[in-house]
């Protein structure tokens, strides 16, 4: 793909199509490092700098998000539990260090250890969304994995890719 000069966008959404998510729209949103799929909506939102761009670090960004709707659309479990848990460890991670300030401004004595073993115990939960995403690296779904780790439906695009790149 990276050879075809396409956009982070026109990959994301080929990627999409192929994969049987077409229904999922690609949108762009301002900002760095807000690229994310929104499951909700069935939107795949890119920054601006990867949306518009044909680098190979958005070609990856954006077939890393598409890959997250892939998931979705297979009802991979890993990701649905952590659709499942988001709404709570966000609460819970936003409000944890203002609690935790708050508590210590007001408390006196041995109450700051039941903040901090309070803070320390909401930490887990936000951070139990990462097992996933280090999981969609890997094709889910229709896309079964080779031993390498690359599905051979990427393999085939970049074969085409390269074989219609005109020489110089």
């Amino acid at each position: 793909m990276a050879g075809s000069r396409l956009t982070g966008a026109q990959a994301a959404s080929q990627i999409l199509q192929t994969g049987g998510a077409g229904e999922v729209n690609v949108e762009k949103v301002a900002g760095q490092l807000t690229d994310h799929y929104d499951p909700r909506k069935k939107v795949l939102r890119l920054s601006e700098g990867v949306h518009d761009s044909p680098s190979i670090a958005a070609l990856g960004i954006a077939a890393h998000e598409a890959g997250h709707a892939l998931q979705h659309r297979a009802g991979y479990a890993p990701l649905m539990l952590r659709n499942a848990i988001y709404p709570v460890a966000n609460i819970g991670s936003t409000l944890a260090m203002p609690l935790f300030i708050i508590g210590f401004i007001f408390s006196r004595g041995p109450n700051i250890w039941m903040d901090l073993g309070i803070l320390l115990f909401t930490e887990p939960w936000r951070s139990r969304s990462l097992p996933c995403r280090s999981s969609s690296t890997r094709p889910s779904g229709p896309w079964p994995c080779s031993k390498n780790g690359a599905s051979s439906q990427v393999r085939s695009w970049s074969a085409r890719a390269r074989s219609s790149r005109p020489r110089p």
